[in-house]
């Protein structure tokens, strides 16, 4: 090859790296300009909705602070969400009476225990091999701090222990 030829393979070599330098500095260099979208982490947090569950007992006997006292034979579950003004509830019942609707009773305490009549009648129906289940919502009583179920169909009497918040 002549000297022609290497001056021109220099040449073009030379003149894509020029270009090519180019084309990469416009699609790898900081050359844009900030309106103020910087990421920051947040400087308040929700609050999570705080919830509980208890199980459901056969027991007559109870107290308000505690609910259920006979806590020997089960009978389900209740799950409580607790927002600012409402109570949540799902109530579940496992073996009870067959194709029987039960009484749901919302305890709160203190304030609301005992109770003068069921917070929601015929709350909750079993079906043929006695379990159901049912999700309520209710007013929450201001300075509640225990919180917990009964259910009753007759003189079966189910009830919850005790949560609180």
């Amino acid at each position: 090859m002549n000297f022609k030829n290497y001056f021109f393979i220099a040449f073009l070599i030379i003149g894509l790296g020029f270009i090519s330098f180019n084309v990469s500095f416009a699609f790898f260099s900081n050359s844009a300009t900030s309106n103020n979208n910087i990421f920051a982490a947040a400087s308040v947090f929700p609050t999570p909705t705080p919830t509980a569950s208890a199980n459901i007992f056969v027991s007559n006997a109870f107290t308000c602070s505690t609910g259920a006292s006979d806590t020997t034979t089960p009978k389900g579950t209740v799950a409580f969400t607790f927002n600012t003004s409402t109570l949540d509830l799902t109530v579940t019942l496992t073996s009870a009476l067959p194709n029987t609707s039960y009484d749901i009773w919302v305890n709160q305490d203190p304030g609301g225990c005992p109770l003068s009549s069921p917070t929601f009648p015929g709350g909750v129906l079993t079906n043929g091999s006695g379990d159901g289940s049912q999700t309520f919502n209710t007013p929450r009583l201001g300075g509640a701090t225990n919180f917990w179920i009964s259910a009753v169909a007759g003189s079966d009497v189910f009830r919850s222990t005790a949560v609180s918040p």
